[in-house]
């Protein structure tokens, strides 16, 4: 709505000052000034507040008053008229952050006759609400940051749960807070407002609509592995989780987003070979918010490549098998499979051959895979294998 401001000195003086007469005493002869007197009694102003839109006044009807003019004080003295209205109630819209405001309110005709002496003037200074920016679930709880606001030092925040009410539950100097008191699988809505220093009273509205998540558990990593072109990593579902964000870093790196899957499990193939991996996992929502914290820990693989097998040759009742060096590797874990059969672990060398020895005729599959020196720990997937028929 535009403003209309009134510079007429005529407007002036009505608010400002009462207008005056003069009357002649027709007995005595002498003149006398008398206050002229308004229809109505003046408006009184029960409360002036910053929302989040703006500066909302309210006032007390007055008998007889069918329209109210709200005006507010410039800063070279004069009044500007914001709005005649039959309500009792108005907002203004227009202010900037940091700003004094003062309003009066008087009763007016349609077309803004004063009809009443200006209520007692009401002095606001406005601060915009802050809006939440960020928010995500970390290990700690739920955080999020929000905008300054010029001239604000502390900061009052408040959360609901669905279909409940706002709580305060804390204050901040900075603009960042951790709810840690959140519940996993929980669904919060967090807002903010300005207070003075002391904490003691609001300067500001704040978004009604506020930011929400859904605090959840962080994921928990129960198995990885290897394939043949790549690292796989399994981990148990989180209730309430709608998708999960996996994450790698190399050699004690930085943490890299690899995909967002709504399975619980991925194989990374963007590995390379003798490098080490640690994997971790963060619930993420469809709008791209973090739900959760995550592993700092992780699960830490070492990567090798699969062993390339390049022979597999017969001697009588013995078997030849040979394969590349993988750079890194330790030691070869040799696995052989009859026809019709499972595969078997049969033995583990240093070599990148392996003669397997006094065989029964059948049709055999053989395969290697990297391991430690110890033989315990597997190092890399496998191809599948090459078969060789004994006559």
């Amino acid at each position: 709505m535009k403003r209309l401001t009134f510079f007429i000195l005529l407007i002036l003086s009505m608010i400002l000052f009462p207008s005056c007469s003069k009357q002649t005493n027709e007995d005595d002869g002498k003149s006398n000034t008398s206050i002229e007197s308004f229809q109505l009694d003046s408006p009184q102003l029960e409360s002036i507040t910053t929302i989040s839109s703006g500066i909302k006044l309210s006032w007390k009807a007055v008998e007889g008053a069918e329209y109210y003019s709200v005006l507010l004080s410039q800063n070279d003295g004069t009044w500007m008229l914001l709005e005649t209205t039959s309500y009792l109630q108005y907002t203004d819209k227009e202010i900037q952050n940091n700003q004094k405001y003062t309003y009066v309110v008087i009763c007016s005709s349609k077309n803004g006759e004063q009809l009443s002496e200006p209520s007692e003037s009401k002095t606001v200074t406005f601060y915009l609400a802050p809006q939440i920016e960020k928010i995500s679930g970390t290990n700690s709880g739920v955080s999020f940051s929000w905008n300054s606001v010029d001239g604000i030092e502390s900061y009052r925040v408040m959360r609901k749960t669905t279909g409940g009410n706002w709580e305060v539950i804390g204050h901040a100097e900075d603009i960042a807070y951790t709810d840690e008191t959140a519940q996993v699988n929980t669904q919060y809505t967090y807002t903010v407002c300005c207070e003075t220093k002391d904490q003691s009273a609001l300067l500001s509205g704040y978004s009604e609509s506020g930011k929400t998540l859904k605090f959840l558990s962080v994921p928990v990593i129960s198995k990885t592995g290897y394939s043949t072109d790549g690292v796989t990593v399994e981990w148990e579902p989180v209730e309430g989780a709608e998708s999960y964000r996996v994450f790698h870093k190399e050699n004690d790196g930085k943490w890299e987003a690899l995909d967002t899957v709504t399975e619980t499990k991925y194989t990374d193939k963007a590995v390379e070979n003798n490098v080490k991996y640690t994997y971790t996992v963060r619930c993420i929502s469809s709008e791209g918010l973090y739900q959760s914290g995550f592993d700092s820990k992780g699960k830490t693989v070492y990567y090798l490549d699969a062993p390339v097998l390049k022979e597999v040759i017969q001697d009588e009742d013995d078997v030849l098998i040979t394969w590349e060096a993988v750079e890194g590797a330790e030691a070869y874990r040799i696995y052989r499979k009859p026809k019709d059969g499972k595969w078997e672990a049969i033995d583990s060398t240093t070599e990148t051959r392996y003669w397997d020895e006094d065989l029964d005729i059948d049709t055999y599959l053989y395969t290697v895979r990297c391991v430690t020196a110890d033989n315990k720990t597997l190092r890399s997937g496998y191809y599948p294998g090459l078969e060789i028929e004994l006559e």
